[in-house]
């Protein structure tokens, strides 16, 4: 999982982003700027590139997260709800896929 955005391990991600999303007021999805509609990274609150989700880093990390599973599948056989798991506890995990990983598996939990 080396390729996985080599950051370091944040402990307590999503309490600190629950809490700084709070903190800059970040509650709606999207705000204007300048007459224009502004899209809000699902996950930090950050300014997103087009009509994504995530902002730069957090959709950079989420395409080498999908990119791996496409490896991780048919090797191990595993389902997208187990790699998440999987990678999620690994070491080698990025602070932005971290984040992300965390993302996805909180999106899965609550479509359940």
């Amino acid at each position: 999982m080396g390729d996985l955005c080599q950051l370091g391990e944040m402990p307590g991600t999503s309490r600190r982003i629950e809490r700084a999303r709070k903190e800059k007021g970040l509650q709606e999805k999207h705000s204007k700027r300048g007459g224009k509609q502004v899209m809000q990274c699902d996950i930090c609150g950050r300014t997103t590139d087009d009509d994504t989700s995530y902002c730069t880093y957090h959709n950079m990390a989420h395409d080498k997260v999908q990119e791996a599973f496409k490896v991780w599948e048919p090797a191990l056989e595993i389902t997208w709800d187990d790699y998440l798991t999987r990678i999620f506890d690994e070491n080698g995990l990025g602070r932005w896929a971290r984040e992300v990983v965390e993302h996805l598996m909180q999106q899965n939990d609550s479509s359940k």
